[in-house]
């Protein structure tokens, strides 16, 4: 189940557009920022971690 949850969030943040931190944590409350605009999303309670690199949209 879990890859499927990782398609699928992948899929989300591929598509999404978000322009500032907050727009990610107004969507994903756990989602974790570790600098260099990377973006830790954990999926299945911290099972899968899907980390982003976010290009914000100005």
């Amino acid at each position: 189940m879990a890859p499927a949850q990782c398609i699928r969030h992948a899929a989300q943040a591929r598509h999404a557009n978000w322009t500032t931190p907050q727009d990610i944590k107004n969507h994903y409350a756990s989602a974790s920022f570790v600098g260099y605009n990377r973006v830790v999303f954990n999926i299945k309670g911290n099972d899968y971690r899907l980390i982003v690199a976010v290009a914000y949209r100005f």
